[in-house]
């Protein structure tokens, strides 16, 4: 809105995420274009839950791959990191930040899957007003994320 000023901080990406002895990560050779959706819809969700009143969605799922809201639930969370060793030893599936999965499959025992179903992504954004935008402080502030982001360096 008029008044304020904002600077896009990343792109979000986000992966459907299961355990590296799941039936999907054998299919997932089948297909070169991904897994479509049926062979998905075969398996249960980890869910994690948003609040509804930011994105229009109650859960991740529902948000980035609204395609799969009819899916199987076997559970839903506030607090993704503590289901991952569920996926090491189940046949469940979930959906994470992609950035964080990538660092996941590197202590777990859990891959990344290719979908033919695209996942939406967004882009958070350092938002501040025009009363603010003068102030030394945090144009200092502005400019260190900005310069972080500008190396390629991730957001904590």
């Amino acid at each position: 809105p008029e008044g304020y000023y904002s600077l896009e901080l990343a792109t979000n990406h986000y992966s459907l995420v299961c355990g590296i002895e799941h039936p999907l990560v054998k299919v997932e050779k089948s297909y070169a274009n991904g897994i479509p959706d049926d062979e998905i819809a075969k398996y249960s969700f980890i869910d994690v839950f948003l609040d509804r009143t930011l994105l229009g969605a109650s859960t991740l799922r529902q948000w980035v791959a609204p395609a799969w809201s009819s899916f199987k639930r076997c559970l839903i969370t506030s607090y993704f990191l503590p289901c991952v060793p569920m996926l090491e030893k189940s046949k469940l599936v979930s959906i994470l930040p992609a950035y964080t999965a990538k660092l996941l499959e590197e202590r777990y025992r859990i891959k990344t899957l290719r979908t033919q179903t695209k996942l939406l992504t967004n882009k958070p954004r350092l938002i501040w007003h025009e009363v603010t935008n003068s102030d030394p402080l945090r144009q200092w502030i502005r400019s260190m994320i900005k310069s972080n982001i500008a190396k390629g360096n991730p957001l904590p």
